[in-house]
Formats: C-alpha cells, sequence, structure tokens
C-alpha cells in the first residue's frame, strides 16, 4: 500500500476511533490523541489557518468596525461572524457576516444538542463557545481548526506571533498561560475536540442555566483552592511565572493571579472536570504536547494587574504595539476600558491606517 494510503486508512479509523472515546471514562484521554501525529491536510486540501467564530446578540457596540478592522488585516485568517443586527461592512473577504437571531440560535443548539435553552441573558454565548465548533461545523467542513473570539478585542499581526508549527503539534491553543482563554483560543477540527465539552458531567446543566457560569474558562463555584501544601510552595513558582510571561515583568497581583492557575492545573484530575481548562490540563497531563497555554493576549485588566497604570495601545497597518514599553503584541482586549466607550470619535474606518486606544477611550 502507497504511503498516501496508509495515510487516508489510518485517518478514516482515527475520526472512528475519536468519535467513540468521547464517551470513555476521563483516564482514557490519552487514547482520544493517540494517533493525532498525523496532519488531515494529506487527505483533504484543508485551510491550515483557523476559522474564528464570533457570536454576538444584541445591538452592535461602537467599536464593532475597528474589529472588524483588524481582523481584516489577517487575511490568512478567516472570521466567521454572527449577529442579530446586519453587518453593512467586512473590509475584507477573509470575513463572513451571517445574520442569527437568539431564536434560531436557540434551536440550532436544540437541533445540535437536544437541550433547550434560553438566551435572554446575551453574555450566555460565553458558556456556548466551547460547543461553537459542533454548532456550526456545516460551515467549517474546510478548516482543519476553529476558534473563537470576542468582538472587544484588537487584532495585531497574528502570523508574527502564531507560530505554524504550532497548529501541527497541538489539538488546542490557549492565549492565555495559566488557564484556556476565552476571548481568544483555537481548537483543532476534528469530531473529537468538537465534542470535548461533553467531557464535563455537569455540561447540561451548565448550558441550560440561563445566567453565564464562566463554563469556558473557570466555572463558578470551581473547587480548587489554596491548601497548606500550596500556600508553603508559592515562593518556589515565582522565578517560573515571572519566565512564563511573554510582554512584561509581572507585579504582585499578576503573580499570585498566576499562581491561583497553577493551583487548579497541579489539581486537575483529582476531582471531576468542572470547565474547559479543567479538560485542557487533564488533556495536557494525559500527554504532552497536546494544549498550548501562551500569554499573547494582553488586556486592560493584564496591565492593571502588572502595575502598568498608563498605557498607550497603537495600532498601525495591522502592527499593534503599546507605545510607553514598545512592546508589539498579538491582540488586545479592552475588556474594562469599553465600558467607558459612548461613540468612537474616528474618521471613515475604510481609509483608517492608524489608531489608538488608551484607558480614556479610542482617537485618531
Amino acid at each position: 500500500m502507497s504511503k498516501w494510503g496508509k495515510i487516508k486508512v489510518s485517518t478514516f479509523f482515527e475520526n472512528v476511533y475519536t468519535s467513540i472515546c468521547m464517551y470513555s471514562v476521563v483516564p482514557k484521554f490519552t487514547k482520544l490523541f493517540k494517533h493525532q501525529s498525523f496532519s488531515c491536510n494529506n487527505i483533504i486540501k484543508l485551510k491550515k489557518k483557523p476559522c474564528l467564530i464570533h457570536v454576538h446578540l444584541g445591538p452592535l457596540p461602537v467599536w464593532f468596525q475597528l474589529f472588524l478592522l483588524t481582523a481584516a488585516a489577517n487575511p490568512q485568517y478567516h472570521w466567521l461572524i454572527f449577529t442579530e443586527q446586519p453587518v453593512t461592512s467586512t473590509f475584507s473577504e477573509n470575513i463572513s457576516t451571517k445574520v442569527l437571531t437568539r431564536k434560531e440560535l436557540e434551536t440550532l443548539i436544540h437541533k445540535k444538542t437536544g437541550i433547550a435553552v434560553s438566551l435572554s441573558n446575551p453574555y450566555k454565548v460565553c458558556d456556548l463557545k466551547p460547543l461553537f465548533g459542533l454548532l456550526f461545523e456545516e460551515h467549517l467542513q474546510s478548516f482543519s481548526w476553529w476558534g473563537y473570539c470576542d468582538n472587544d478585542i484588537i487584532f495585531g499581526r497574528m502570523d508574527h506571533f502564531l507560530k505554524p508549527e504550532w497548529f501541527d503539534q497541538y489539538q488546542i491553543i490557549s492565549t492565555y498561560s495559566g488557564y484556556l482563554s476565552g476571548p481568544l483560543a483555537f481548537y483543532r477540527n476534528t469530531p473529537g475536540i468538537k465534542r470535548l465539552f461533553t467531557r464535563v458531567p455537569a455540561w447540561e446543566s451548565i448550558i441550560k442555566n440561563p445566567s453565564c457560569q464562566g463554563f469556558d474558562e473557570n466555572l463558578r463555584g470551581h473547587p480548587a483552592g489554596k491548601t497548606l501544601a500550596d500556600i508553603l510552595l508559592f515562593p518556589f513558582h515565582i522565578p517560573e511565572i515571572i519566565a512564563s510571561d511573554t510582554y512584561f515583568l509581572p507585579a504582585k497581583k499578576e503573580i499570585l493571579h498566576q499562581y491561583h492557575w497553577r493551583i487548579k492545573k497541579r489539581q486537575a484530575g483529582k476531582h471531576r472536570l468542572y470547565d474547559m481548562t479543567d479538560i485542557a490540563h487533564v488533556m495536557e497531563k494525559s500527554q504532552k504536547n497536546t494544549v498550548l497555554f501562551t500569554s499573547l493576549l494582553a488586556s486592560d485588566i493584564y496591565f492593571e494587574r502588572t502595575g502598568l497604570k498608563i498605557w498607550e495601545m497603537v495600532w498601525d497597518q495591522s502592527r499593534l504595539m503599546e507605545k510607553i514599553t514598545g512592546k508589539e503584541m498579538l491582540a488586545f482586549h479592552f475588556r474594562q476600558t469599553k465600558a467607558k466607550l459612548r461613540e468612537i470619535p474616528l474618521p471613515n474606518c475604510h481609509n483608517l491606517n492608524r489608531f489608538t486606544l488608551t484607558n480614556k477611550g479610542f482617537h485618531a
């Protein structure tokens, strides 16, 4: 049999095997990824770079066009955006939009999972992010990776930070170093990965709950806590935490924040799975190099924890940089700053090549 034929047969059984393994117990995570060293691009010419999915319920925010502008500046990646209101312009062919009402999304969830949900709270979409690979699988057939992102994000030069070999080696890529990143994360497009959320025993009740539970990152009420051993070991982890930061020298708040996630990682597998971060940690413990945790996504909250009180993000023809420190960044999440934004005093975004963002808002 030719090498191509062997790969094709292997891929067929891999997809069948992966689907079966999804219903096994947690300790069998290694089976789920046992034969995942090959590339699915050997069979079908799939797009190697991810398709990022964004779902927004309610009126479009005032910064939405800037979100699209910075996404369009990364033509190697594709965005699939579902909104209740029509999007007037997408700037580029790498962005596809579709109107999707709450009722239609509720119907889609019921069709794909058998669960009846209420989306009266728009933030409930955050809990649905791990389900996107399944919910929108018909749109992802030509992609070997999918992911999700928020719209309160400015994208920089993504290819400058996301290494091509990562998409060959890993199954999940997080843009946070300690846990699975809700604002921006990437998943390999396989039958097992898109149903990974079903590993959490309580996933159905979490999805049914009308309020946002933090399922995509860290579930509310998660039992991971600080034991006496965790407190005593804290000083020994400080050098590791400092060395792991991509952009800045962490201050006290950031070190404590990162150590909390190290505790959660250390306790993964010792209790039942509660959220997607638990799943990611157990996967990585079961088989190395399945999940990559990076610290590539910066945010105004991160700046606050690192002690950077005055900052200025500059987007200049796809390059994103913090002006005061001179650090170029993959992306910036303005989670806190957006609360202050009532209007964007910028010219037509179609002719915009440069803008800045501070804790006061956007500027030309």
